[in-house]
């Protein structure tokens, strides 16, 4: 009998990056497909293997989660802020970038 795979939970140090990718993402209106086709260098798998934590994405492709959300390095920056202190959900997040952005 086949066992059902869960995917796997994010990396405990790239939690509030996954949480805050995932939830920006969602703000943007965007699909991780339409987010890879405008950073420009990403694929939609690599999209998802940051949004689920699995991978650790270096400066460059930070850089080009970024540009394929439409944000700023300093909103992504805000919303893992909001994220590590405890902001639950996606409206706490998107007022924390709205602040920053501002």
């Amino acid at each position: 009998m086949a066992r059902e795979t869960q995917p796997a939970p994010p990396h405990p140090d790239l939690a509030s990056l996954s949480g805050a990718l995932r939830e920006l993402i969602k703000c943007a209106d965007l699909t991780q497909g339409e987010v890879a086709d405008h950073a420009d260098g990403l694929d939609a798998k690599q999209v998802n293997s940051y949004v689920c934590g699995r991978v650790n994405p270096g400066y460059f492709n930070l850089r080009r989660l970024c540009r394929g959300i439409g944000i700023k390095p300093v909103a992504l920056m805000a919303a893992i802020e909001a994220i590590e202190e405890g902001e639950d959900g996606g409206r706490a997040v998107a007022d924390r970038v709205g602040e920053i952005l501002r």
